[in-house]
């Protein structure tokens, strides 16, 4: 009996998906914690840090929310005609290239 299979004909694609999302999250959350971190340490507490960490966590839980969904619509036994999430994953990384650059301005910004 093969892995698909097993899981009743699914194959591992929701897992790898999954896996994927919650890896970007982590990686959202870890880099606005390191951010503030950053700011603490240097005894400064800017508006632009407030708004970049923010900025990083309302990110992460849309990634959290957009993974999710992902998951249950790749979990379904008889899939949608739509799978590709063109839209939800375009928006999410134009937010993640602005909240980016926006972090790399304040950091240029901030007195030494």
């Amino acid at each position: 009996m093969t892995e698909a299979q097993w899981r009743g004909g699914r194959g591992l694609q929701p897992e790898r998906t999954a896996l994927a999302w919650q890896r970007t999250t982590l990686g959202l959350l870890g880099n606005g914690g390191l951010f503030a971190l950053r700011s603490e340490e240097l005894g400064r507490r800017s508006t632009g840090d407030y708004i970049v960490v923010t900025a990083l966590v309302v990110l992460a839980i849309a990634t959290a929310i957009a993974g999710r969904r992902r998951e249950r619509l790749l979990s379904q036994l008889v899939k949608p005609p739509q799978l590709v999430p063109r839209r939800e994953v375009t928006v999410l990384g134009w937010a993640l290239a602005v909240v980016c650059a926006g972090a790399v301005v304040v950091l240029l910004l901030a007195p030494a």
